[in-house]
């Protein structure tokens, strides 16, 4: 046990006693203050800010350009084949109704839908640079500032 003095008479204690032998005055914060000089410091370290939780949910939900650039070339050409499918069984067998006729424009603007949005999110084609200077127009130089995809831009 380590000393503790009085702050009343300065008489000198162990940190077992309750109040001063001498003088009878409550030992109990002189305890308290050499308790908390005697603490191991410990050093904690700094945790790393926790990224917005809106952004984090965000990324985690961005689909890649070159997935929904192949999704919706999947889904033209479906389009497509259905489209003309129906103009094709509409042809063959003499149906001249009009459902038939319109069922067949909508699968053809669907296709025509699905083209545009693989165009416009599709890497290889896009060339947009973010002004690295490492593009040349005609191909990329990989150094990541570009929106090709390290694809020719």
């Amino acid at each position: 046990m380590s000393a503790i003095f009085c702050s009343n008479c300065g008489e000198k204690h162990t940190t077992s006693s309750k109040f001063c032998e001498n003088c009878g005055t409550d030992l109990g914060e002189a305890i308290l203050r050499h308790k908390q000089k005697h603490l191991p410091i410990k050093y904690v370290q700094s945790l790393p800010p926790k990224p917005d939780s809106q952004e984090s949910i965000n990324e985690k939900r961005k689909i890649p350009k070159q997935k929904v650039s192949t999704i919706a070339f999947i889904l033209s050409i479906i389009f497509l084949i259905v489209a003309i499918f129906l103009l094709f069984i509409a042809n063959r067998m003499d149906i001249n109704e009009s459902w038939i006729f319109i069922l067949a424009a909508v699968f053809g603007s669907l296709f025509l839908i699905s083209l545009i949005i693989h165009s416009a999110f599709n890497p290889k084609r896009s060339g947009i640079c973010s002004g690295c200077s490492g593009c040349s127009g005609t191909e990329c130089s990989g150094c990541g500032g570009c929106d090709c995809g390290g694809f020719d831009c």
